[in-house]
This record gives C-alpha cells, structure tokens and sequence, in this order.
C-alpha cells in the first residue's frame, strides 16, 4: 500500500531524526481506563515512539484508575488554574509494562468520580455528560500548555522537561493548542502542536456562553477560532490552532473535507488541508495474532490454516449455528449502528444466501434500535445468524480466527476501526465497503482480472453502501470461496500484511520533525 505524503523517503531505521521530546496528552490508557480505540492509541503509540529514540511522555487526567496503576508515583511540580484557588499538583509515574513516564493532572474534585471519563452512570436511563467537562478538559489542555513553560519535572540543575511537541488526541485535548498560541511561552520558540481526531461526530460542542470560562482572548471565539454551529467546539480549537491536523487514513483525510463526513468543519479543514495528515492507526500483533493464541481452540498460521477448520465448528457450536465445514461463515466485530451499515443485512435478498450455507455472526453493543433489529433478524434465521451484544475481547478473537470473511459495509467510516487490519491476520477476509481507511488498507480483488488479482488482493471492497451491493459483494465472495487455492491465495496475501504501530510511529516521528520548533508568535487562528 501507498504511504501517505510526509513519507516520500524511505525509512530505513537507521540514524533516525535527533530525538524530539514528545508531551503525548490523552484521556484513556488500555486496560485501566478505556472506552475504546482511543485507549488502544494510549498504550501503544507512546512505547513505540520511544523505541524509536523519541522520549515520549503521557499526560492524563488523574483519574484514580491510572493513578493506581502507575509505578512510583510522586508530585513533580504544580500549575495555576483561573477556576481553581490552590495550586494543582502535577505528578509523574511510570507505566507498569512499559515503563513510559506518565504525568498526572492531579484534581480530585475534577477526575475522582465513577462512571467514564465523560459521563456519568444514571441507572436505566443511559449515562449522561458531566455537567463541568468544559472545565475539566480546559484544565487538561491548560496543563499540557504549561509543559512549554519548562518548569516541571525539573532535573538536578533546576530545568525542567520541556516537549518540543504536544500532541493531543481529539476534543478532550483541543484547547492545549489555542492556549499555546494565546500564552505563548517567554522564549524564540514554543513546541509545535498536533491534534488527532479519530473522529468528527464527538467535536466537544458546548454553549458559546461557557467561553468566557476557558480564560482565552474574546477573537477565538469567532468563525475562524473554536465557534461551531452558534456554540463553542473544543475539538475546533485544536483544528483551527494546532501547527498540524491528523486522522486515520489519507482517503479519510480526503472523507472528511466533503460534505457529509465532515459535520460542519469540512471548509475549515479544507483550508488547512497543508496542514493536515492522514497517518494509519497501529494494531497490536503480539495479542492479537493466531500462532499462539489462548483464545482459540487450534492456534494456527499461514503454513497451516487447515487447522482453522476446527475453529470454525467449535465457532458454530458456540453460536449455535448449524455445523457446515463447507459454509461459508461471516461474522462482524464492530459497533451496531447505522453508520456501520450492518442494517443492510436485512431484507429478502439475503434469504437465497442463506439458503445456499452463508452464515452470519454478529458481534458488538450499539445502538438500541439496531441492536433490537439484529436481535430480531438472528432469531428470524437460528442456526444461520448468531448475535451477541455484550463486547468481549476473548470472544471477538476466537471470532475472527474462526470466520472465513469480516462484514465491514460502513456507510462512512470513522477512522478508528481495525477489525479488519485483525481480520487480515487471522486470515479472515474484510468484504467492506469502499470508504476512508478501508480504502486504505484492503486490496481489493477483481473478478474480471481473476488470476493477476489473486496474487496481491486481500479481501473484497463494494461501493454503494446499499443492500444489492453488500449482497452482491457476498456472492462475490463466496464464489471465491468455493475456489479453495485461489482463497488460500488470498489468506496468505492478507496475513503477510503488516499494520503495526513501529510502522505508525516512524510516520509520526517524521511529522514532528517536519514541523517543530515553532517560532514564538502573536495569537491568532492559523491561516
């Protein structure tokens, strides 16, 4: 596959970039705290930057969950916040696998409470946003500002660790680049910022009146600052401030300045498109991987798929569906929702595939409604379409080393899913449709070029996001499926593919070279 435009040399790995000193600020680490993709970046970004010679630092919310995790925790300086009285210990741990250090915003009133890191539990009534996440996430951002000051961490002749970077990912951490470029610190240059979103349907959107709180000059607030929609967007904060803008995937990148995908911040995303970067999310190959897996019933890898066939009848048994060695078994590991597109399985057309052994497993919570109609739909089918709601990551592996294909039919993708990049190496096949990072990273095989196709595909792509379309890709698929050594082919292209996160890294060490250091300038939004 193509790399993506900031990676025009090759990267051979040796006599890397000097060192840049990287403030990584993020609100989940995976497994202590985590609600999904965002905590998968947490843990594994920062370990894989510093084996790259970056020294890569955390800064979390004190959330007491980390605070319990971490090693040798202990206060290494405090801040001043305009909300708060006393000063706000800021304490430093070290990861207790990786050992990556780990800094602390250490407010109690803010960041000890149940629930999520967004929300509070409310019963039957779902959860609901923290009434003062204005608050607590500009006092986040504020710290990771505050780094540029150099005054904590300090070393044993008084200076303090300084980032030449703060990369922040998504709204939780979009004002740390509006308060770099309004207090600029007292020297010729100030570290250059980055933000990531793994997604634009979460853009932090609170009412304009609560600006007056964030402690910023009145002109950010305007159309060419943070106002979104009549309101404030803290995750247009960091894209109208930050030195530079990344998401998932370059077709993403490129999703994403069009209407639909781009949910109001299209133009201004456009406008800044010199600025912004599609760089591929990692995946973590050493427990997600079928050579030595626990989960499974007969570990395998490219040298003995047969051994997956017991896997599969051990899948069906466990589902409940009818036990067919030579059916060909779907499964989905993602999010029920209308977004992920898995409401195009319903409808007549999917009676003749059925009938022709085609087998549907469903995995994953969601939406009520979706949920309630996949619940309907598997007991419309039993024995050929299993669903089961409740997320469990031992279940999605002994899923995907099991399924002969990975349904992925997203009308739009939001940049975060990797199931399929799992899928890949489990050799299950994605059949997605042709949207943002599935683009990217599913080869396509083509019918009418059988033979030549065969030989680099990895799985099947379809681009309508339109019931006929995902029944057709199906079929397509199936009749490849009923050609053995052209599938086996095809499995073997797909676990030869590599998406880690050392690949991930190199692309962001290169990125923060390319725009750090940044001069010291008066404040205004980025043109």
């Amino acid at each position: 596959m193509p790399d993506i435009a900031i990676d025009t040399a090759p990267d051979h790995n040796s006599a890397p970039p000097s060192a840049k000193r990287v403030l990584v600020a993020i609100t989940e680490l995976h497994p202590f705290v985590s609600t999904g993709a965002l905590g998968t970046v947490g843990a594994a970004l920062p370990p894989a930057l510093r084996a790259l010679g970056v020294d890569a630092r955390m800064l979390m919310p004190g959330f007491p969950a980390i605070k319990s995790a971490l090693h040798n925790v202990r206060p290494v300086g405090q801040i001043s916040w305009h909300l708060i009285d006393t000063p706000i210990s800021i304490l430093r741990g070290e990861h207790p696998d990786t050992g990556v250090p780990v800094y602390l915003v250490d407010l109690p009133v803010y960041y000890d409470r149940p629930g999520n890191p967004y929300m509070k539990k409310m019963g039957a009534s779902g959860n609901v946003e923290w009434h003062d996440n204005v608050a607590r996430f500009a006092l986040f951002s504020w710290a990771a500002a505050a780094f540029a000051e150099g005054g904590i961490d300090a070393d044993d002749a008084g200076m303090g660790w300084r980032p030449d970077v703060v990369h922040g990912f998504d709204w939780h951490v979009g004002l740390a680049s509006a308060y770099l470029r309004a207090y600029p610190p007292a020297t010729a240059t100030r570290p250059a910022s980055v933000i990531s979103m793994q997604g634009l349907r979460w853009p932090g959107e609170y009412k304009a009146d609560m600006f007056a709180t964030l402690n910023l000059p009145a002109e950010f607030l305007g159309q060419q600052g943070m106002g979104y929609r009549g309101n404030m967007s803290l995750l247009k904060a960091g894209l109208s401030f930050a030195d530079a803008i990344t998401t998932v995937s370059e077709s993403h990148r490129l999703d994403v300045m069009q209407v639909p995908q781009g949910f109001g911040f299209e133009s201004l995303l456009h406008r800044r498109r010199d600025h912004f970067y599609g760089i591929l999310n990692g995946v973590d190959y050493d427990t997600w991987a079928p050579e030595h897996n626990p989960h499974l019933s007969v570990p395998y890898g490219a040298d003995t798929l047969d051994r997956r066939s017991s896997n599969k009848q051990a899948l069906q048994r466990e589902f409940a569906l009818n036990e067919n060695a030579n059916g060909f078994l779907l499964g989905s590991i993602s999010r029920v929702s209308w977004q992920n597109g898995l409401d195009l399985l319903q409808g007549e057309r999917l009676a003749p595939l059925l009938q022709q052994g085609v087998q549907v497993i469903i995995h994953g919570d969601g939406e009520d409604h979706e949920c309630a109609a996949m619940d309907a739909l598997a007991r419309q089918h039993p024995g050929q379409i299993a669903y089961r709601k409740r997320f469990n990551e031992a279940t999605a592996q002994r899923i995907l080393g099991g399924i002969d294909a990975l349904l992925m039919p997203s009308r739009f993708e939001a940049g975060v899913g990797v199931s399929h990049l799992y899928a890949m190496r489990f050799a299950a096949l994605p059949i997605a449709r042709g949207t943002g990072s599935l683009i990217d990273t599913v080869i396509a095989f083509a019918p009418e070029l059988s033979s030549s196709s065969a030989a680099y595909a990895t799985g099947f792509l379809f681009d309508e996001p339109t019931h006929d379309a995902l029944i057709h890709a199906i079929s397509a698929a199936q009749c490849i499926f009923a050609q053995p050594a052209t599938w086996r082919q095809l499995q073997a292209n797909a676990m030869a593919e590599r998406f880690d996160w050392a690949r991930t890294a190199r692309q962001f060490r290169k990125l923060y070279s390319r725009i750090s250091p940044r001069p010291t300038q008066p404040s205004q939004a980025q043109a």
